[in-house]
């Protein structure tokens, strides 16, 4: 009784509504590491290990619950809200059911593409938080992840051997660009890149909006020297364009400057012993973007071209694209599109066909664009200009959960001066 009373008292008090998406993203990016360690890289064998496997999705599901009612009332007594509910729907409904007949009847690879892409967009309809409480969560989430960040160098240096024997045994090759990369307790460089881009960012602003601060140069150093041994070229350029872009938009030049200029010193001591680097990392996606065959991505992106051809109108369904593909249709590739894997925006037309995906993206920008480009709120502006550079080049819209961070974060602009 104790137990279901405290259980009770903490579903109907307001502490785990202000500090939900903190405790996501903590469980989130340890749980990859301590997945493995419990568990090991084997798919689950039973249903307590398929529950502790899903762990995250469970907890955003409880969170989903616990906002229910004030989902409820925000698409009741709103007519934005309420169409965007009624396209949210549509597309979520067609696509299962295209998923379901072209996938024989699946349900497995239906729930799995609807984890990634679609349950993490009811953040839009949750309720507005205020300044004080968006502000708490990005100093939390961002503080965080610069210790997580040295904590998984930490890692990666010193257990390097048993970093490398996971990836193996997960079934990926050991990711090596010049140096052996990393990616934190995460195992995959994109998605850590991608939170310490985000925090980059993040404390960039800082600088920009407070007084001049050591700890968040200190911050930054720590945070460059994460971000080129993930060896991302999205996190490595995508950084570049948005100091640039903030830069500009805040009239702090100089800052800019400065910050640009560390962050090429970082990257000359890490790559000091591999001077191709930097010539690899502009021509190379030079070479992505003109769709040069021999290059992998491009040719990545004309077999989805052509997956995309076969079933333009009505795609292949939730959870026949992209990362459900892989997963699920390997083998058969008249079920899904196995190629959509490096670019969201190819991976939602495979899924979803022309009609749908368009609609998804009407359906995002009404949901997010009212405030998101006014002046004052330009850490959100570059983190959606990064995001949507990013999509070009990965999935990055279904790394469950890190894009519920993201669809926070553009629900919930907040001056940057209040950072």
């Amino acid at each position: 009784m104790i137990i279901i009373e405290s259980a009770k008292v903490m579903i109907n008090s307001s502490w785990i509504k202000n500090r939900w998406l903190i405790l996501l993203m903590v469980l989130w990016s340890l749980f990859p590491i301590l997945r493995v360690l419990i568990l090991g890289v084997d798919s689950s064998k039973n249903v307590l290990e398929l529950m502790f496997s899903n762990i995250p999705e469970l907890f955003f599901i409880f969170i989903v619950y616990l906002y229910k009612d004030d989902i409820i009332r925000n698409i009741t007594s709103n007519k934005k809200n309420k169409l965007g509910f009624i396209i949210y729907i549509i597309i979520v409904l067609s696509g299962i059911v295209v998923g379901y007949i072209k996938n024989g009847g699946q349900i497995l690879p239906i729930i799995y593409g609807y984890k990634l892409t679609y349950l993490p967009l009811l953040v839009l309809f949750f309720p507005l938080n205020n300044s004080e409480i968006i502000k708490d969560n990005m100093d939390k989430i961002f503080s965080y992840f610069v210790y997580y960040t040295i904590l998984s160098l930490v890692f990666h240096f010193l257990f390097n051997d048993f970093e490398k024997k996971v990836i193996i045994e997960s079934g990926h090759l050991v990711p090596e660009y010049f140096i052996m990369r990393t990616g934190g307790f995460l195992l995959t460089p994109v998605p850590f890149s991608i939170i310490v881009s985000f925090s980059i960012i993040y404390f960039f602003v800082k600088l920009i909006s407070e007084k001049q601060q050591v700890l968040h140069w200190l911050y930054l150093i720590i945070l460059f020297l994460g971000l080129n041994y993930s060896v991302s070229r999205i996190g490595l350029l995508g950084v570049q364009i948005i100091i640039i872009y903030l830069s500009l938009r805040t009239k702090n030049i100089f800052k800019g400057i400065l910050v640009l200029m560390l962050f090429y010193l970082v990257s000359i001591i890490v790559f000091n012993e591999h001077k191709k680097f930097f010539s690899w990392l502009f021509f190379s996606t030079q070479q992505t973007v003109s769709l040069n065959k021999n290059v992998k991505r491009s040719n990545l992106w004309i077999s989805t071209f052509n997956e995309l051809k076969e079933n333009y109108l009505l795609g292949y369904g939730i959870g026949s694209a992209g990362a459900g593909a892989i997963k699920f249709f390997k083998d058969n590739h008249q079920k899904a599109s196995i190629n959509s894997t490096d670019c969201w925006y190819l991976k939602i037309f495979n899924e979803l066909g022309i009609i749908n995906a368009l609609l998804l993206f009407v359906f995002i920008f009404l949901m997010i664009f009212k405030d998101l480009f006014k002046e004052d709120f330009v850490f959100s502006s570059s983190i959606f200009l990064l995001v949507f550079i990013s999509a070009m080049f990965n999935n990055i819209l279904d790394f469950f959960p890190l894009n519920v961070l993201i669809y926070f974060i553009l629900k919930n602009p907040i001056n940057y001066k209040m950072l």
